[in-house]
């Protein structure tokens, strides 16, 4: 009953302003916007909060890095500090250079660099993950999927039961494969 009579009176208020021919007085300048990195930062921040497993006592930072690269991305990385000590931990996510997609997923390096132009190129990555899980594992890109700069693949690993994929993404010259999804 309390806040219908607070609505009912505001409402009275901001109808006998306009009446008296009155504008309510203009919200009070702000200061100017932070710059774009710290603004991604705080963005990155207020997501992984959300993403990462609850800890009542998280404390996260957020700050640039140089640790890993994608061509087309900047590197941050997530420190958390908590209650539980096993949630503790570094994360390396990326965000393209023009802000629109997010990578929080894995990368893999390649040692022997060389330009993605056909499934043929993905050589690499076919041997390192059939060697990985002991499994044939077959690379080929996914043009469909190809997103942000970046040449989208699929991976498909024979698990004994059927075959599993994986997706994920290739940076053009070939320097380095994302395991996982890009998010905008």
């Amino acid at each position: 009953m309390k806040s219908g009579t607070t609505v009912l009176g505001l409402c009275a208020l901001l109808s006998g302003m306009y009446a008296a021919g009155q504008t309510p007085a203009p919200p009070p300048a702000t200061a100017p916007a932070a710059a774009p990195s710290n603004g991604a930062e705080k963005a990155l921040e207020a997501y992984l909060l959300k993403y990462l497993p609850f800890d009542p006592e998280t404390r996260l930072t957020v700050s640039r890095t140089n640790e890993k690269s994608v061509p087309g991305y900047r590197a941050y990385k997530a420190h958390r500090t908590g209650r539980y000590a096993k949630l503790n931990g570094d994360r390396v996510v990326f965000v393209s250079e023009d802000g629109k997609w997010f990578f929080g997923g894995d990368t893999l390096p390649n040692r022997d660099p060389r330009p993605v132009r056909s499934s043929d190129d993905l050589g690499w990555l076919t041997t390192y993950l059939t060697n990985l899980f002991h499994t044939p594992a077959i690379a080929a890109l996914a043009p469909e999927r190809d997103k942000a700069g970046l040449k989208g693949v699929l991976v498909s690993c024979q698990t004994g039961y059927g075959r599993v994929r994986l997706p994920g993404y290739v940076s053009p010259d070939g320097r380095v494969f994302l395991v996982g999804y890009l998010l905008f």
